[in-house]
């Protein structure tokens, strides 16, 4: 009697930690782990209780309901992003990086653009200046344009508007301070920082222009594991469904108070 007792306890402990491994591994076919490093506003940033939030949490719970996919995210340092993907740390890479300084093929692959970083100006409503939208700069203005230390936002001023004055300030917030307090004619900035700026601190009285360039832009894009072509497949079907349902448009507007620039063809 004993006995039986004891076969029938040990055949229903094993039955439930079998019904718990069952569902564990049926949760494992259904979730995939995406790396961010949530330090990188406002696509990813991570609140004093860990909690993250950003343009890019908000696309892949969209890519996920989409999908039907279990989305949980795993903060690396950003440094260390692309290595985590190709050791299998994670399945997906989502991030602020260059798509072109990514070499895809046998480490990742890469979806399309669900995002393009041009360069923009930002400019009082009281400035009457056309100059950004002249074709070629040749006159010197008394006033400098104002921008942070970014390589790649530099470069474009000196190519393009020789003759103007640059004054480069230590943060955003110092740049937008001069441009209200009139010491410069604009702020230039990338897209993703200037609207994020103006969203966070509901800034009023400016003019947003694109400044279109073949060369100073960034095309954001997931990242995704080479041995999964399906997924990179499918992610590529839920961002062009984000577009097409407006969700993509919708969570841009909320973190950069603009719809997206990138665009795709009907089919």
């Amino acid at each position: 009697m004993i006995r039986l007792i004891k076969l029938v306890v040990i055949t229903a402990l094993l039955l439930i930690v079998g019904s718990g491994v069952f569902r564990y591994m049926l949760r494992e076919k259904n979730t995939i782990y995406v790396g961010v490093d949530g330090y990188s506003a406002p696509f990813s940033i991570t609140n004093d209780i860990g909690e993250l939030r950003g343009f890019n949490i908000d696309l892949m719970n969209i890519i996920g309901n989409a999908l039907d996919l279990n989305i949980e995210f795993r903060i690396i340092p950003f440094s260390s992003l692309e290595r985590s993907l190709t050791n299998g740390q994670v399945d997906v890479v989502i991030a602020p990086f260059d798509a072109k300084d990514l070499k895809s093929g046998d480490k990742y692959l890469l979806s399309i653009p669900y995002y393009k970083n041009n360069i923009i100006i930002v400019r009082r409503n009281d400035e009457t200046s056309n100059e950004f939208l002249e074709k070629s700069e040749n006159k010197s203005t008394s006033k400098g344009y104002c921008l942070t230390d970014k390589p790649h936002v530099l470069k474009f001023l000196r190519k393009n508007f020789s003759n103007s004055k640059i004054m480069i300030y230590e943060s955003t917030e110092a740049a937008f301070k001069a441009l209200y307090t009139g010491n410069c004619i604009g702020v230039v900035d990338s897209r993703s920082s200037a609207n994020y700026y103006i969203t966070k601190h509901k800034l009023k009285q400016l003019n947003v222009l694109d400044l279109q360039s073949e060369e100073h832009y960034h095309l954001y894009r997931v990242a995704v594991s080479p041995n999964n072509i399906k997924l990179l497949h499918n992610i590529n079907r839920a961002i062009l469904y984000a577009f097409q349902t407006g969700q993509l448009d919708e969570i841009s507007n909320m973190w950069f108070s603009r719809s997206i620039s990138v665009r795709y063809n009907k089919s």
